[in-house]
């Protein structure tokens, strides 16, 4: 059975993790672990050839660049909040950049997704009420 996603070039996650360098595997799969960890209700798939997490909407996304690795959280203000703790790492638009994982603090990173899994419960929950 082909669970390929006609977003995606890899199965699943574990797949995408194999086909990237040591360095880039080592620090993404510690960030797949820590977003398994802080939302283990969360759906793990691939996506536009990124591992994607889902719990009642977009949670976040991870992905190997050329020269980088990010981690995509598509909530501006929530990336806001983080700014001076992650004033080492280059951060846009939904997105922050950083070369290792270990570059990114942990608890940050477990704060990011426990907030997204909060406020989409929030965005659920009042959707529900209508």
């Amino acid at each position: 059975m082909n669970t390929r996603s006609k977003y995606s070039n890899f199965g699943n996650v574990d797949d995408y993790l194999l086909s990237l360098s040591d360095h880039n595997k080592t620090s993404l799969a510690k960030l797949r672990q820590l977003i398994r960890e802080t939302a283990p209700q969360a759906s793990e798939m691939m996506k536009y050839n990124m591992a994607y997490y889902e719990y009642k909407g977009m949670l976040c996304a991870f992905a190997a660049q050329k020269d980088y690795l990010s981690f995509y959280v598509l909530d501006d203000e929530q990336l806001e909040k983080y700014r001076d703790e992650l004033s080492t790492l280059k951060i846009s638009k939904g997105c922050i950049r950083f070369q290792k994982v270990t570059d990114f603090p942990e608890t940050i990173v477990r704060q990011i997704v426990a907030e997204a899994v909060r406020t989409n419960e929030l965005r659920d929950e009042v959707n529900a009420d209508r």
